[in-house]
């Protein structure tokens, strides 16, 4: 009878084994060691407690073969459905940047360059439409708009007209 003497992991395990010749005593050991093997390989889910029952596929433990990540780190990604296509998206985007900073491209459906070329510059803009502006105060002689309204009262202040005689009279300057 050649029963394994190792049983530290599953890969020890021999699938010839126990042989049909074997004995009680034998297979008894066999199962034993079966039993330590799979304690042994798996001893993180022991170790924690965690009496559930694995049901990931092979495919699904393949991915994290050579994975060095903690506990910690996997439940990071607990109900994470993203690809991985996906996930590089962010790949180089700076650990510092807020919730807020990646609000404020919420909706964004092109390059945000792209969408402030159609704006009106700064300098000089060009208004199509009908453009309006708040009016100052009578007094107000800034630089700001005038409006048309600004315009006429100041002239109105400004200036009296006699239609009886004809005559304008400057009032105010």
């Amino acid at each position: 009878m050649s029963i394994e003497t190792t049983f530290d992991h599953i890969t020890d395990l021999s699938v010839s084994n126990p042989a049909a010749t074997d004995g009680l005593a034998q297979a008894d050991d066999h199962l034993r060691g079966i039993k330590k093997a799979v304690r042994d390989t798996f001893s993180g889910i022991r170790d924690q407690g965690n009496k559930t029952a694995v049901t990931s596929t092979a495919a699904e433990l393949n991915i994290l073969d050579g994975a060095t990540l903690t506990t910690s780190e996997l439940n990071i990604l607990d109900g994470v459905t993203s690809t991985a296509t996906e996930l590089n998206v962010l790949d180089g985007i700076p650990a510092t940047l807020t919730a807020t900073e990646l609000g404020y491209v919420d909706g964004v459906t092109s390059a945000i360059q792209t969408q402030m070329d159609t704006k009106a510059p700064l300098a000089s803009p060009t208004f199509t439409g009908t453009a309006s502006a708040v009016t100052q105060i009578s007094t107000d002689n800034s630089t700001k708009i005038a409006t048309t309204e600004f315009v006429k009262s100041a002239l109105t202040a400004a200036f009296s007209f006699d239609a009886s005689t004809g005559v304008l009279t400057i009032t105010t300057i």
